[in-house]
């Protein structure tokens, strides 16, 4: 009896054990758990130190992290994608740098970057030396208002206003509204529609230069780039200046007051107003191009569905940043080396899982791309020459910025910014806080997902290269702090904690999206 009763009671354990760890391998939560702090760190004390140099596109700095990037993934266990070959997907660039970049008004020389900004890949070389300049309002040409009409610029140097006018309310008079039109959302269309034109250069009169240089210095001083296979998309071809209200003072000279009095009364009236100025200005642009290769990591898990394995999750993020100017490292720990560890602590929750028996259904593709600080280059690259077709692009996971605080939650780690998630797919944003509640239960923040928001996050991380081809993403973001695309961006001011709890939120909602039967259905318009 007794005998019988022991042998029962080791059957009934042995299944519960059985049962235990059944569940265990099943269970999300068990694989999410092997993120954690200790690798966050391994991975980052590399990406932002010291020997990587600031992982600039194009350097060795980068091709360090590249390397690093391809050799834990390996080791991880996840493998390279097959249509590629490698872990690296080479991306061809061209770099584009001023040789000469001079401006002299009235026998004054202005200086490039102290008083006047010029980008590079925008322009093209001139040599221009003229006694007049054509004031052309705002450089606009629409139904609602046409500074170009009846007005012949072929070859003339035109002068103009950033931004696009408004009403005595304050709205936009193409708008009509508060909402800018292309003309101002998009600064690349006016030089566009000058050099239709056939104008030989365009000065844009900037308020608050100096905070426009602060937030371009850093791409002008380490150089523009541009794929080599999309070249053509970024090149306006034309001479231009971004000027200071100064500079506008010194062109005027003694018209000034004219000028005004003039400019005033046309905007007020609601009409353009066109003036030839009479002035002495010279004007010697040169830029410098050179040929240049970079590389985006893609690591790949292949899913275990013979139905669903040729559908694919995607994580993204960008491993490069500003590089180093003189002796000056700029570290980007948090931008976006919190990031970039965070994706490569998620690929290794999920080839883990694969290696205990539960990979994931769909396939996943680990995308750390290069060239984001340049203009989102590496994923545009990706996007345009897809190694694998769009169409079996399920969703796209970006981590750009995730390891510190901004000023709104001072006193709160527990929050991310969430940008995008309800854009595209009405599901996948319900699944987005459904994954979240049941787990991590973060504070998900969408002050940045408003369309009218004027930062216009959404366009400025490598998840919309995705989204503008009808691919519902997610951009998981912290928000700026004092240190961002500055030297002081340091590994030592990371919360790794907080990295860790943000990683496990993508963690399960990857694993929902890449095991639910249907793929998240894309009901909205991008």
């Amino acid at each position: 009896m007794i005998k019988l009763l022991t042998t029962g009671c080791l059957v009934f354990f042995f299944m519960q054990f059985i049962s235990a760890q059944s569940t265990s391998i099943h269970d999300p939560k068990v694989h999410a758990s092997a993120i954690n702090v200790d690798d966050l760190k391994s991975y980052l004390y590399v990406l932002a130190s010291d020997s990587l140099e600031g992982r600039e596109t194009g350097t060795i700095g980068n091709d360090k992290a590249a390397a690093f990037i391809s050799k834990t993934l390996k080791n991880s266990g996840v493998e390279f994608l097959p249509q590629i070959g490698s872990y690296l997907q080479p991306v061809l660039l061209r770099s584009y740098s001023w040789d000469q970049n001079e401006l002299t008004i009235r026998g004054r020389n202005f200086r490039h970057l102290f008083d006047f900004l010029s980008f590079p890949a925008q322009g093209s070389k001139a040599n221009i030396n003229t006694k007049e300049v054509v004031f052309l309002g705002y450089g606009i040409e629409d139904a609602a208002w046409n500074d170009y009409k009846d007005v012949n610029v072929k070859d003339k140097v035109i002068l103009i206003y950033d931004g696009e006018p408004k009403d005595q309310n304050g709205n936009f008079r193409i708008s009509r509204d508060t909402n800018r039109s292309k003309w101002s959302a998009d600064p690349m269309s006016k030089l566009k529609r000058a050099n239709e034109a056939g104008a030989s250069c365009v000065l844009i009169i900037k308020d608050n230069i100096q905070n426009y240089f602060f937030q371009n210095r850093s791409k002008i001083v380490g150089g523009q780039f541009a794929p080599e296979k999309l070249n053509s998309r970024s090149l306006e071809n034309i001479a231009h200046a971004y000027i200071s209200t100064d500079m506008l003072s010194a062109l005027l000279g003694k018209r000034q007051k004219k000028f005004i009095k003039n400019r005033d009364k046309g905007f007020n009236q609601g009409v353009p107003f066109i003036m030839k100025l009479k002035t002495d200005i010279q004007i010697n642009q040169n830029p410098k191009i050179k040929q240049l290769q970079s590389n985006n990591i893609v690591g790949f898990i292949e899913g275990s569905d013979p139905k669903l394995k040729e559908e694919y999750v995607i994580f993204s993020c960008h491993m490069d940043h500003l590089g180093k100017r003189e002796n000056v490292i700029f570290y980007g720990a948090d931008d976006d080396g919190s990031g970039t560890s965070a994706v490569m602590m998620i690929s290794k929750a999920f080839a883990k899982a694969k290696a205990n028996g539960h990979g994931p259904k769909r396939s996943m593709l680990f995308c750390f791309f290069t060239g984001e600080e340049k203009g989102l280059l590496g994923s545009d690259y990706f996007t345009t020459f897809p190694p694998i077709p769009l169409s079996q692009m399920v969703v796209d996971l970006n981590i750009d910025m995730v390891g510190r605080r901004d000023k709104k939650y001072a006193d709160n780690p527990n929050f991310v910014y969430l940008i995008g998630s309800d854009k595209l797919s009405t599901e996948l944003h319900e699944i987005s806080e459904s994954t979240n509640t049941a787990n991590e239960n973060l504070i998900f923040d969408y002050t940045y997902n408003n369309d009218k928001d004027p930062n216009r996050y959404y366009y400025r991380s490598d998840h919309y290269n995705f989204a503008k081809n009808n691919i519902p993403v997610i951009f998981y973001f912290n928000g700026t702090h004092e240190d961002y695309h500055r030297p002081t961006d340091t590994v030592d001011k990371i919360e790794f904690e907080k990295i860790e709890k943000i990683s496990r939120a993508v963690f399960f909602t990857a694993w929902e999206l890449a095991n639910r039967s249907e793929r998240i259905v894309v009901d909205k318009k991008k």
